[in-house]
């Protein structure tokens, strides 16, 4: 389709469809024609009193829920099942609850890593130790923070805390 064509059809279209989608127009000096006696519309209060009134008397008075008659799911009816009635479970006494004894609650220190240096022929081990502080190196006997270090060995450290219970740090692999 050449340019000129294709406008002509556009043209020939949109003018179309302006005519057929215009709203008649009433002729100048012609009343429009009347059709039959018109009812006149009751007054909106009535109706709407009325409404109301319908309105509530429709209101379901059962508020409990009640099974389904049947399932969509399934043919047939649904059995009749008896009403569920509960009976208290009798109290029986239980024997005493033993509480057991509860780890110690994890330390705030942990094992970075362990030196060892000689010193005239004796080898001495300092644990570096990461607590809430810093960075700490201690060596046996030296107290880090409420714990003191026992023992330095290879791959752990022995502590002991105020309430005289040792614990043990181990490096991670």
């Amino acid at each position: 389709m050449t340019w000129k064509a294709y406008t002509a059809v556009s043209g020939a279209t949109l003018i179309a469809t302006y005519l057929f989608s215009a709203p008649p127009t009433i002729a100048p000096g012609r009343a429009p024609a009347r059709v039959g006696n018109t009812a006149v519309a009751p007054s909106p209060s009535i109706n709407i009193e009325e409404q109301a009134a319908r309105l509530t008397t429709r209101v379901r008075e059962d508020t409990e829920y009640r099974a389904p008659a049947r399932n969509p799911f399934r043919f047939g009816a649904a059995p009749v099942t008896a009403p569920v009635v509960r009976v208290p479970a009798p109290v029986i006494d239980a024997p005493p609850v033993v509480a057991e004894p509860q780890a110690p609650p994890p330390l705030p220190i942990r094992l970075a890593g362990i030196s060892t240096i000689t010193v005239d022929g004796q080898r001495q081990r300092t644990a570096v130790l990461i607590t809430l502080e810093g960075v700490v190196t201690a060596r046996e006997g030296e107290m880090v923070g409420p714990f003191r270090l026992v023992r330095v060995e290879e791959d752990a450290v022995e502590l002991s805390g105020a309430d005289g219970i040792s614990r043990r740090l181990a490096l991670r692999p």
